[in-house]
C-alpha cells in the first residue's frame, strides 16, 4: 500500500515526492531489512525502482537527479544488476546536467563496483571536470594497484584533478 501511494505521489508530483519516498527506506536501522525491502520493491513492476529507471530521461534534471539517487539507495551493494549499472553509466556520460552526472557517480559508488570498473572510468574521456574529480576520488577508495599506476601516469591540466589524484594514490598506498 505504501509502495503504491509513494509511486503515485512520485508520478504526480515529480521532484518533491522523491525525497519523501526515499526517507521511507532510510529510516530502517537494520541493513538486512533494507536489503529485503529493496529486493521486494525491485520485483514489483510498479515499484519505485522501475519508476526511477523509467524517469532517467525525464525532461526535468531535478527529477532525473532524484531518480539516480533513488537507484543508488535501493540498489546499494547490488553489483550484479548489469542493466542497472549500464543505465547509471549512460547517465554519467550522457546526461546534459552536470549535477545529474555527478549524482550518477555517487550512486555507482554505493553499488560497490570492482576496481576494474573504476579504472575503466579513469581512462574514459568526455566527463565534466567536477564529475571526473569525483570519479578520481572514488577510485582512491575502490581502486587497486592498477589504479595507482593509472593515476600516477595521468597528466592533468586542472590543479584540482591533480590534487585529488595524488590524494587518491596516497589513500590506496595507505590501504595496503
Amino acid at each position: 500500500m505504501l509502495q503504491t501511494a509513494a509511486a503515485n505521489a512520485l508520478i504526480s508530483a515529480g521532484k518533491p515526492a522523491v525525497p519523501a519516498l526515499l526517507s521511507c527506506f532510510e529510516s530502517f536501522a537494520d541493513d538486512s531489512i533494507l536489503s529485503i525491502v529493496s529486493y521486494i520493491l525491485s520485483q514489483n513492476p510498479s515499484s519505485p525502482l522501475s519508476i526511477f529507471l523509467e524517469n532517467l530521461s525525464h525532461r526535468n534534471p531535478d527529477v532525473r537527479k532524484n531518480c539516480v539517487t533513488g537507484i543508488g539507495i535501493l540498489q546499494a551493494g547490488n553489483s550484479r544488476d548489469l542493466l542497472l549499472i549500464e543505465n547509471l553509466s549512460r547517465v554519467l556520460y550522457e546526461d546534459p546536467d552536470v549535477l545529474v552526472s555527478y549524482e550518477a557517480a555517487l550512486s555507482l559508488e554505493k553499488i560497490n563496483l570492482s576496481a576494474d570498473f573504476w579504472n575503466a572510468l579513469l581512462k574514459g574521456q568526455g566527463l565534466d571536470n567536477h564529475v571526473f574529480n569525483k570519479i578520481i576520488e572514488i577510485s582512491g577508495t575502490a581502486g587497486d594497484d592498477a589504479t595507482i599506476r593509472i593515476l600516477t601516469q595521468m597528466e592533468f591540466s586542472d590543479e584540482r584533478l591533480a590534487k585529488t589524484a595524488k590524494e587518491s594514490v596516497q589513500k590506496l598506498k595507505n590501504k595496503k
